[in-house]
């Protein structure tokens, strides 16, 4: 049995796909859609950041923006396609520019300008290819060298407060430097 792999970009509705990967069934195709990789997965270990730690928010950058979505700066923070900021069509030299600067605008409003973040692609033949990883200050975003692809990852600005109530109602105790549970 032969297989089809592809993947889905933007703008690509997977009904689209789907109707036509079903007209290959019975001439010998498999109907099987299966992801080659997961990008949520992959940016996590080449970036050596783990999301069970201090939790994670994810958006597309356009959406963020234009529904001003509330987040915790506390948890990291994934913007996918911010090569795509402020672009509602097809992709056009140089239109991110504008929707660059307008996302640092709006972070800077939850963080300091010097905050470090991550441009990161993860690697398109992986893994003959290696990630692009540029880290720059948040204030230097307008300026970052983008594709359509790019996602930018912003750390915590610092580690959430823990609710001393909700510690004693779950018996968790807190020794010097360390967790531990009665």
């Amino acid at each position: 049995m032969s297989a089809l792999f592809f993947t889905v970009i933007r703008g690509c509705l997977l009904t689209r796909l789907t109707r036509r990967f079903g007209k290959r069934v019975g001439r010998g195709f498999g109907r099987k859609c299966c992801p080659v990789f997961r990008r949520k997965i992959v940016w996590q270990a080449d970036l050596g950041v783990d999301p069970g730690r201090n939790g994670c928010q994810s958006f597309e950058a356009t959406d963020f923006l234009l529904r001003r979505r509330f987040f915790d700066p506390t948890s990291v923070l994934i913007l996918w396609q911010i090569g795509f900021t402020g672009n509602l069509g097809f992709y056009r030299e140089d239109a991110h520019l504008r929707g660059l600067k307008v996302l640092a605008e709006v972070l800077q409003t939850h963080y300091c300008p010097e905050h470090e973040v991550t441009v990161y692609e993860a690697a398109v033949y992986y893994p003959v290819c290696s990630p692009t990883i540029q880290r720059m200050r948040l204030c230097e975003l307008p300026n970052a060298s983008v594709t359509p692809v790019s996602t930018l990852y912003v750390p915590p600005k610092a580690p959430a407060p823990v609710d001393a109530e909700m510690m004693a109602r779950l018996g968790i105790s807190v020794g010097p430097g360390q967790g531990r549970q009665d």
